[in-house]
């Protein structure tokens, strides 16, 4: 499962401990990222799009994060429970 709920709405109810939160951000020249809060509802409903437009069942985070790969998304795993995609 993976969480698209921004942080003030996910802590209202916590997703099941098996899923995954999306984090949208952004790098800058040095490699350092920043979350982005502007854009981020714009960026998860792109991402949202392409994989159900995919028609793929991903089964694990693995598969996702591959088929990212290959549309040429970039979705990294992130801290512990999270994945972050770079917009």
């Amino acid at each position: 499962m993976l969480d698209l709920r921004s942080e003030s709405y996910a802590a209202l109810g916590p997703a099941p401990a098996s899923a995954f939160s999306l984090r949208v951000v952004s790098e800058d020249e040095r490699g350092r990222r920043v979350a982005l809060s502007h854009f981020n509802k714009h960026a998860k409903g792109q991402f949202a799009r392409a994989v159900i437009s995919a028609g793929i069942d991903h089964g694990s985070v693995d598969s996702l994060l591959a088929w990212a790969v290959a549309s040429g998304i970039r979705l990294e795993p992130g801290a512990e429970g999270e994945l972050e995609l770079v917009a």
